[in-house]
C-alpha cells in the first residue's frame, strides 16, 4: 500500500511519509483496541482516531483531524483498488469545514425553483432548460461548451463528458428531469448540444459566456441574492446527491471529475 502511494505522481514525497505515518498509528490503534483488521473498524473506530487527542494531549485541529480523515479514506480506498472490498468506515465521519466556501451546492428545493424558472421561458424547449439539464450532471463550464449532440447516449440516459486540464473525462447519469428534455431538444449529432457562443468550445471566453448563462438560470430562479449560490452551485448539486445516494465521497470526486477525497469532500461541505 505504502509502495503504491509513493509512486502516486499526485503526491509529494512529504504527503505520502506523512499518510503512511498516520495509516500505521491507524493500525497500531486498532490493534491496541482489539479491532481484528482494517475492514473490520467501524465508524466509531475511525472517528475515535479521528478525533484522538495529538501526542502533547491536546484536542486536534480542525486541519489536524481533515488530514487523518484523509489518510483513512485514502488506505481504504487503496484496499478497494486492491481488491480487499469497498469497506470504507469513514464514509459518516463529519467534521468542520476547514474554510468557508464561497459556493455552497444548491439544495434540492432551491433546484427546482430553478428548474420551473426555466421552463416557463420561451422556447420549444427553453433554452435555458437544455443548459440546467447538461449542468446538473455535474459538468463543469469549460465542458458544457464543448458537448455535442453525439455524446448523449439516450438509450442508457447518460452523458459522455470530456474532462481537461484539471478534470477526468467521465460518463454521468441525466436527471430524470434533464433526461425527458434533452431527447426533445436533440439534433445534428456533430452540433454543439448548447449553442449559442460565438467563441471557440472549450476557450476562455466561451467559458465565461457559459457561466453567465449558469448565473443568469440562478438569477430567474431569484437566488441570486441568497448566499453562497452562483453558477457552480448546480455542478455541486450533483456532487451532493450522489454522495447523498450511496455515502461514498468516491461517487462526488467522480461527479466533479476529480481525483482527490478531500477536494471532492471540502467542494461539498462535509
Amino acid at each position: 500500500m505504502l509502495a503504491a502511494w509513493a509512486a502516486d505522481p499526485d503526491r509529494s514525497s512529504l504527503t505520502w511519509q506523512r499518510m503512511a505515518e498516520l495509516a500505521e498509528r491507524y493500525a497500531t490503534r486498532l490493534e491496541r483496541t482489539g479491532v481484528a483488521s482494517l475492514g473490520s473498524a467501524t465508524g466509531r473506530d475511525a472517528a475515535a482516531f479521528i478525533g484522538a487527542p495529538t501526542r502533547s494531549g491536546g484536542a486536534p485541529s480542525v486541519h489536524t483531524m481533515h488530514l487523518r480523515r484523509s489518510a483513512l479514506r485514502a488506505v481504504y480506498r487503496t484496499l478497494h483498488e486492491f481488491g480487499a472490498g469497498d469497506h470504507d468506515p469513514t464514509a459518516f465521519v463529519e467534521l468542520p469545514s476547514r474554510w468557508f466556501r464561497v459556493t455552497r451546492p444548491l439544495t434540492t428545493a432551491e433546484l427546482a425553483q430553478v428548474r420551473i424558472a426555466a421552463e416557463n421561458r420561451r422556447g420549444d424547449p427553453p433554452p435555458g432548460v437544455v443548459v440546467l439539464a447538461l449542468a446538473e450532471t455535474g459538468a463543469s463550464t469549460a465542458e458544457l461548451t464543448q458537448l455535442r449532440w453525439s455524446d448523449l447516449d439516450g438509450d442508457t440516459r447518460t452523458v459522455s463528458l470530456p474532462g481537461g486540464r484539471r478534470l477526468l473525462p467521465r460518463r454521468l447519469t441525466l436527471t430524470d428531469w434533464g433526461a425527458p428534455i434533452l431527447a426533445r431538444a436533440r439534433s445534428d449529432p456533430d452540433r454543439l448540444a448548447v449553442s449559442g457562443s460565438r467563441h471557440p468550445p472549450g476557450t476562455q471566453p466561451a467559458i465565461a459566456a457559459m457561466t453567465n448563462r449558469l448565473r443568469h438560470l440562478v438569477r430567474i430562479g431569484e437566488l441570486h441574492n441568497v448566499d453562497g449560490i452562483g453558477p457552480r452551485s448546480i455542478r455541486l448539486w450533483a456532487a451532493v446527491s450522489a454522495y447523498e445516494a450511496t455515502g461514498r465521497i468516491e461517487t462526488a470526486a467522480h461527479v466533479l471529475g476529480i481525483r482527490s477525497l478531500d477536494a471532492a469532500a471540502a467542494a461539498i461541505g462535509i
